[in-house]
């Protein structure tokens, strides 16, 4: 998602490790096909397989016979009320049906088998309704039900209501938190921004997206990431996937994602 948003203005990409690392995705998906044709999905269930197709549908990857079987695995553990619920407690990551709905409803969007595209629009429909009724609580929940109803092609006046309550969120110092009796951070600040521009609400050279750039150019380290301490109970041995922040490297990584996918708003096309 960072590179495509990145790409277009000119910012450089290494090609090479970007089609290798997209390949890499789609070939787990692949070895894992049996999985989603028996729905027993992957670890993480829908909100992992959504997050990934999310990722693909970023890149522009095309439809394959994979994608198909993973995109109706989404559409048949949609619940009866429009929504998917997060499978995890893993905050903030893995913790809002928000976010695994707008997800969701974004890869079936894009992956959707051609010979059932209206039972597709239909899922997609009835994720909307539910996106539009919801309350949201977290930042992460304004974030992605403003994002759901873009990808949703929600009317406007709906993603402008959830842009502004998404915009009634930010700081004095400039940036979001994820909770209200946490402190701002790169990943809820980084996520805020990229929605309000996804919804055409607000300008990047609205004063309050220049606030929260702004904060993101305040917080960077020198080595380029973000860093945020992790609120997620540990239930696995520790990985090392040599980006920084040791123990809290996974939330600081998509952190850095986030806020540099807001930072690319600002910077001039073919920089």
């Amino acid at each position: 998602m960072t590179r495509a948003a990145a790409r277009p203005k000119g910012i450089h990409i290494d090609e090479t490790i970007a089609r290798t690392q997209l390949q890499k995705i789609a070939a787990f998906l692949a070895e894992n096909r049996e999985r989603a044709l028996e729905n027993l999905g992957l670890p993480g269930q829908v909100d992992t397989v959504s997050y990934i197709l999310l990722g693909m549908a970023a890149e522009n990857y095309p439809s394959d016979p994979v994608t198909d079987v993973w995109a109706r695995y989404l559409k048949n553990n949609q619940s009866p009320d429009g929504r998917w619920r997060v499978a995890a407690d893993r905050p903030p990551i893995e913790s809002s049906d928000f976010e695994v709905t707008a997800a969701s409803l974004r890869a079936i969007r894009k992956y959707a088998l051609k010979s059932q595209r209206a039972d597709y629009d239909q899922a997609v429909k009835r994720a909307v309704h539910w996106l539009e009724n919801a309350e949201p609580e977290s930042t992460e929940d304004h974030a992605f039900k403003t994002l759901g109803l873009v990808w949703g092609g929600a009317d406007q006046p709906g993603v402008d209501r959830a842009a502004r309550a998404l915009l009634k969120l930010q700081r004095d110092d400039g940036g979001w938190s994820q909770l209200p009796n946490l402190d701002s951070d790169a990943y809820a600040t980084g996520q805020a921004l990229v929605a309000l521009r996804e919804s055409r609400g607000i300008a990047t050279t609205n004063p309050a997206y220049d606030r929260g750039v702004r904060f993101l150019m305040n917080t960077q380290l020198g080595d380029g990431s973000w860093y945020v301490r992790t609120r997620a109970l540990p239930i696995q041995p520790y990985f090392e996937s040599d980006f920084p922040h040791g123990g809290d490297q996974f939330i600081s990584a998509a952190a850095t994602n986030w806020a540099a996918m807001a930072l690319t708003a600002v910077v001039p096309e073919h920089h």
